[in-house]
């Protein structure tokens, strides 16, 4: 939500270096765009359109917070992207979230729509680079260990000889 930015850091922190990317196509893109221009945001905000999926990663790569403003999600997956590219990820703590991010250790979970709350995450990790990169550290750490493809195969093949087996 551009909200955090525009009504919170914008006025709170005017002189922070900040480039907001936006990616993904929806219903609100025309009034996300009409936004940025009636706010005079075109120097900060930038909405980039669909990215294919064999472009994600690099963008997560050179990016130093990904930003989650779902207000409803079953399964992170952008989140899960972005930790494992060691980008630390800032969210509202709603649904499956908080069992991809981990609060305080690979990105911050804030209160849903409590904007001010997430642009004070933002600000903080843009001011703690250190931090940041624990976060990520972390983050790319559970990934590997929880959401890896050959883990998850792994783990499937195991459920399925176990009740395989004891079914017969």
């Amino acid at each position: 939500n551009i909200t955090a930015w525009d009504t919170t850091l914008g006025w709170r922190y005017p002189n922070q270096k900040i480039k907001v990317f936006i990616y993904g196509k929806g219903p609100l893109e025309k009034d996300i765009r009409k936004y940025i221009n009636t706010n005079k945001l075109n120097h900060i905000v930038f909405l980039k359109g669909y990215l294919p999926n064999n472009k994600i990663a690099p963008k997560y790569s050179t990016i130093d917070i990904s930003i989650v403003t779902s207000l409803q999600e079953s399964f992170c997956v952008s989140a899960v992207e972005s930790l494992s590219c060691k980008t630390p990820v800032i969210a509202f703590n709603v649904g499956g979230i908080p069992e991809v991010v981990d609060h305080n250790k690979s990105g911050i979970l804030v209160p849903v729509k409590n904007y001010k709350k997430f642009a004070e995450a933002i600000y903080y990790l843009l001011q703690n680079k250190d931090i940041r990169i624990k976060m990520g550290e972390y983050g790319r750490k559970k990934v590997i260990k929880y959401y890896s493809i050959d883990n998850n195969a792994q783990s499937m093949q195991s459920l399925y000889k176990k009740y395989y087996i004891n079914a017969n």
